[in-house]
């Protein structure tokens, strides 16, 4: 028999991988932070229920700009820039801006991934704790 945490990860990870579905590194660091709260999450389900999770992996606003500049041969050459910004409820957003022309959303959001997936746990907790209020 599923505990209600074992179901919330599997239900939850399902949603996740279906709006986000070519993203599997974000997919596989998420699942590692589910993982790890398991233990946390059984204990104190009420985290469950406030939606905790949904916060942390959907970005508070995503930013793209355009940066237009000219080249040497004064020809004017437009590129895209990028912010995604995740969670300002312990302070300013951390990151910062990617103007690099192979930079994508993509990029991004990896760049990010890699990130969570090195959270510690106290780090994770304190956040978790922010996002209640």
């Amino acid at each position: 028999m599923k505990s209600s945490t074992q179901s919330f990860v599997e239900s939850f990870m399902s949603d996740l991988i279906k709006k986000n579905p070519a993203e599997p590194e974000f997919h596989q660091a998420v699942h590692e932070v589910l993982l790890s709260l398991s233990t946390f999450l059984e204990d104190n389900p009420h985290y469950i229920h406030s939606g905790i999770m949904e916060r942390i992996t959907e970005p508070e606003r995503i930013i793209i700009f355009r940066v237009p500049w000219m080249n040497d041969l004064g020809k004017i050459i437009v590129n895209r820039g990028f912010r995604i910004e995740m969670n300002s409820a312990i302070g300013p957003y951390k990151g910062g801006l990617r103007f690099h022309p192979t930079v994508n959303l993509w990029n991004c959001n990896k760049k990010l991934d890699k990130k969570l997936s090195h959270i510690s746990d106290n780090h994770l907790s304190i956040l978790i704790r922010c996002l209640i209020v």
